[in-house]
């Protein structure tokens, strides 16, 4: 005979404290709830990571942009019937283990090995340069513009990790990027303008450039000199190395009147025309792909007379030498006498 249970064991059952009686087994569909939020906030981190790398949409990557566009082209092939398939198969495999695990380990290890430079320019189009500081020749270059900004993609850490920028028209600026936030400049705010230098040849050397004579800039690199810019001028005038024209400050001006002054052998004419011509310089530009002047860098200018041959220089007319001071964004002078020429 089968028996029933009694109204003791009921009883008994009932005076089991809560913590103690055995839990309902977690129903199936919670799992896909669980699942879900882990795929959701999975997508959400992938998102931001994505557009703070390579901005709103898939041309960052072009790679991945023909992937989804050869993929919805193939969908519309499809009928009805196979598309609700195929959607019901790729949500179960979005919230399985065999994708929610594997995909876990791949956002963090992008986020905390992954930092992005985004260079943002305001106005005209920047040439951009980006390598480690310990290391120039491993040197990244891209372009800025007010509706393309430069990216670039770094292996780093939390830590942070060092890196040289170089943005045309500022002076060079080591900067941190850190992982997964990185780093965004805008050179109008973040960077400096360069060192100006103002090459202020003498009477003579001047008349030889109007005659047809040349000017050069050198730059000590690695023990020898390297030219980094050169005009023919073909006018009495200075020459101010920048990216752009400044005005030279009166301050300037006065300790040149001062300098006129002590030369004995000037008229007030003379001194007057010498004036004019130094405080109105001719705008002279770097080499594309020559480096913006900064502080503590050894440079040398040059003035030939006109060739009279086969050869690109005539005799050396006069030169200055200069190790450039901490003077970010104003003007540095730089008068000519003897210091030794380079043929």
């Amino acid at each position: 005979m089968s028996s029933t249970p009694g109204p003791e064991k009921s009883a008994a059952a009932e005076n089991v404290p809560s913590d103690k009686q055995p839990k309902p087994a977690l129903q199936p569909h919670a799992y896909v709830v669980w699942r879900g939020a882990a795929l959701l906030l999975i997508l959400m981190v992938a998102y931001l990571w994505w557009t703070r790398n390579f901005g709103e949409g898939l041309a960052g990557i072009p790679v991945v942009a023909a992937l989804v566009a050869a993929f919805s082209f193939a969908f519309g092939f499809m009928g009805e019937g196979e598309q609700k398939w195929l959607r019901k198969k790729f949500l179960h495999f979005l919230v399985s283990g065999r994708f929610l695990a594997p995909a876990s380990m791949v956002m963090i290890v992008l986020l905390f090995s992954t930092a992005p430079v985004v260079v943002v320019s305001q106005g005209e189009e920047l040439g951009v340069k980006l390598s480690p500081a310990d290391n120039s020749a491993a040197t990244e270059a891209s372009h800025a513009s007010k509706d393309n900004p430069a990216r670039f993609h770094l292996w780093s850490t939390p830590f942070g990790r060092p890196v040289m920028l170089e943005v045309k028209g500022y002076a060079p600026k080591i900067i941190e990027v850190a992982a997964p936030l990185g780093v965004t400049i805008s050179p109008e705010r973040d960077l400096t303008l360069p060192v100006a230098l103002l090459v202020r040849p003498g009477p003579d050397a001047m008349r030889e450039l109007a005659s047809g004579g040349s000017f050069r800039l050198l730059r000590s690199e690695n023990g020898s000199w390297k030219e980094i810019a050169s005009a023919k001028p073909q006018q009495q005038k200075s020459l101010l190395i920048a990216p752009t024209s400044m005005i030279v400050p009166r301050e300037l001006m006065a300790d040149w009147l001062l300098e006129l002054q002590a030369q004995k052998g000037l008229s007030e004419n003379a001194r007057s025309a010498l004036l004019i011509k130094w405080k109105n310089p001719l705008l002279v530009k770097l080499a594309a792909d020559a480096r913006e002047l900064s502080p503590r860098q050894n440079l040398k200018a040059e003035i030939y007379a006109a060739s009279t041959g086969a050869v690109p220089r005539g005799p050396l007319v006069a030169s200055g030498c200069i190790e450039l001071p901490e003077a970010p964004g104003r003007i540095v002078d730089l008068p000519l006498d003897n210091c030794g020429g380079t043929p």
